[in-house]
């Protein structure tokens, strides 16, 4: 139970994915080889999706026999990767398993079982690393007592944040900055990269941004400045850079920012042009796995039209780590408003205060941040009573 549940984290974490190369220094490519065997299948395919490569646009593809599979590859650096059923991937699953895997030279070989007595998703389970020093230190460090040791997981969290930042979380994180500087090897470095971004992300309790003190930004800076970013591939890098800077932002009063996000044409959009032609524009942040954004897209379209006419725009802005995930939840959805696409690591979240989702910023056509809270679409009507008294 407890390796499902850290898996799911990690599939949250790895699912906000994009690609971005990186030229600051020339470093010799290396090849590499999985070698897996799951037991319990046969015939299925399965697919490598790595996001400094193209992510699932561009990812690998093999096919099971008699529960075994390879992949082969080139790659730059030392990369993150992960290993998923190639029908989760073509049918948009947001509700599906992964391998997490990391890039390194020579072989990596896996082994794992597949469990189906779940109700809605295939499982691994048993996932062994038998060869692949990298892999061997990450899925140590994961499972043992490394991660545990350090932060409780505490169920209904929002209901009780203050007791359990002070009194749980406050002392476990000084235990965790102590000793991941006594473990850190900067050989290993996409080991320790993945790590943080496992623990350090917005997801994580532990290091929620209201209860982030001066201490916790000079130790989360000082964990940044030990990862050498010429050791391990781009975007690794990159979405610890954006974990440890969303945490550490000092909280200020959400202000409006424009943005410039493209729509399924390519066409970059400006908020600004958009907001100042309607009294109210709804900015909808949302993704293709967050079950209340799909209903509010489906049970919304039969409000929109009306909503237009009273000068009530909504701009959806999707955050999926591939704009093949949006725009297949934007087909499906059959969403009338505008659409945009800003990927999960864009500053606009950060900007606009976007911690869980679905989160709704409304602002006016002076720009002013509204300070009206909706679940349904029809709710926005009384902005315009509001606006009219």
């Amino acid at each position: 139970m407890k390796q499902k549940k850290i898996l799911f984290i990690i599939l949250i974490i790895l699912s906000f994915t994009a690609c971005r190369k990186n030229d600051n220094q020339k470093q010799e490519s290396f090849t590499y080889q999985i070698l897996g065997n799951i037991l319990g299948i046969d015939g299925d395919s399965i697919s490598l999706v790595i996001p400094s490569q193209g992510g699932i646009e561009k990812r690998l593809k093999s096919v099971i026999k008699n529960g075994k599979f390879s992949f082969s590859g080139v790659s730059k650096k030392p990369s993150t990767a992960s290993i998923r059923f190639e029908h989760d991937i073509k049918t948009n699953s947001p509700n599906h398993s992964l391998i997490p895997v990391l890039l390194e030279p020579g072989n990596i070989t896996i082994s794992a079982t597949l469990k189906e007595d779940l109700d809605f998703y295939r499982d691994f389970s048993d996932i062994k690393i038998v060869s692949g020093e990298n892999n061997k230190l990450f899925y140590q460090l994961i499972y043992d007592d490394f991660i545990g040791s350090h932060f409780t997981n505490i169920n209904n969290y929002n209901n009780k944040r203050d007791s359990i930042q002070f009194n749980v979380y406050k002392e476990q994180k000084t235990l965790f900055f102590k000793n991941f500087d006594s473990i850190f090897n900067s050989k290993n470095t996409i080991v320790y990269a993945n790590i943080l971004n496992f623990i350090i992300n917005p997801y994580s309790p532990p290091f929620d941004k209201d209860y982030i003190n001066k201490n916790d930004r000079e130790n989360l800076t000082k964990l940044l400045h030990k990862i050498d970013s010429n050791l391990i591939d781009y975007k690794t890098y990159q979405d610890l850079k954006f974990n440890i800077k969303n945490v550490t932002k000092i909280k200020t009063k959400v202000l409006f920012k424009n943005f410039s996000l493209p729509n399924k044409s390519q066409e970059y959009i400006n908020l600004k042009d958009i907001i100042k032609n309607n009294d109210f524009t709804v900015l909808d942040f949302w993704w293709s796995g967050c079950g209340p954004c799909r209903i509010f897209n489906k049970e919304s379209k039969k409000t929109y039209s009306k909503l237009k006419e009273h000068k009530i725009e909504i701009i959806g802005i999707n955050t999926d780590s591939d704009a093949i995930k949006w725009k297949k939840a934007s087909l499906k959805d059959e969403i009338d408003w505008i659409d945009l696409y800003s990927g999960n690591k864009s500053d606009i979240q950060i900007t606009y205060n976007v911690k869980a989702f679905p989160t709704k910023v409304i602002i006016d056509k002076n720009y002013n941040i509204i300070d009206f809270e909706f679940k349904k679409a029809e709710e926005l009507f009384k902005l315009v009573n509001n606006n009219n008294k």
